[in-house]
């Protein structure tokens, strides 16, 4: 994998910011999410338990990581799977629009373009393989009010595969965290397995 196509895939995550409805305070940054994209749709995937039961109309995804920029939302699913454990469903999807943002706006992001990507292919190396996840931890991220910036940081671990979850469709990562950074804030992170090729399956945010 080369430099090019790490930076690509940082460039897919992003924070996840909420609209408060405060004056004073008018967003909050919280946990992480990921832009993808299927057949000409554009997605946001992050946990379930990131964003609750907060209204997902105040929600803002930026591909600048800004609540000055966010994408349109026209309809979002909380995944839930009733007959297993909650653990197993613990997803939230978005779909978006992009088009409204300026050009150099869209340029800053990318998507993980989903037909395109080998589903199974990481599955058969995965005890071979190095995991890793680009997310943003809380205790680097901060709420600038005077100016309306969240200053953010973004955080690259790696980690192993440990074997297959308790939950079903679940599968565990152990994750190296040399720096001991607290997690909280990393929850909606991307996995990657670094054999995966992945330069072709980015995409621009072009919608």
């Amino acid at each position: 994998m080369s430099q090019q196509d790490l930076d690509r895939l940082r460039s897919c995550a992003h924070p996840v910011i909420f609209k408060t409805g405060f004056a004073t305070t008018p967003f909050a940054i919280k946990g992480t999410c990921f832009f993808a994209s299927y057949r000409r749709m554009a997605f946001v995937i992050t946990a379930g338990h990131v964003v609750r039961d907060f209204p997902p109309q105040r929600l803002l995804f930026s591909p600048t990581g800004q609540p000055k920029y966010p994408a349109r939302i026209s309809s979002w699913w909380h995944v839930q799977d009733l007959e297993n454990d909650p653990d197993s469903s613990d997803l939230f999807l978005v779909r978006v629009s992009f088009s409204h943002l300026p050009r150099k706006v869209k340029a800053r992001g990318r998507t993980i373009f989903f037909e395109a990507v080998d589903d199974t292919g990481w599955f058969d190396e995965r005890f071979r393989s190095n995991f890793f996840l680009f997310g943003f931890p809380s205790q680097v991220n901060e709420a600038d009010y005077t100016t309306n910036v969240a200053n953010t940081g973004q955080a690259i671990l790696t980690g192993a595969y440990e074997g297959p979850g308790d939950a079903h469709g679940t599968h565990l990562v152990r994750i190296r965290n040399p720096l001991n950074l607290d997690f909280n804030g990393l929850s909606g992170s991307p996995v990657y397995s670094i054999q995966s090729t992945v330069g072709s399956n980015l995409n621009s945010l072009r919608f």
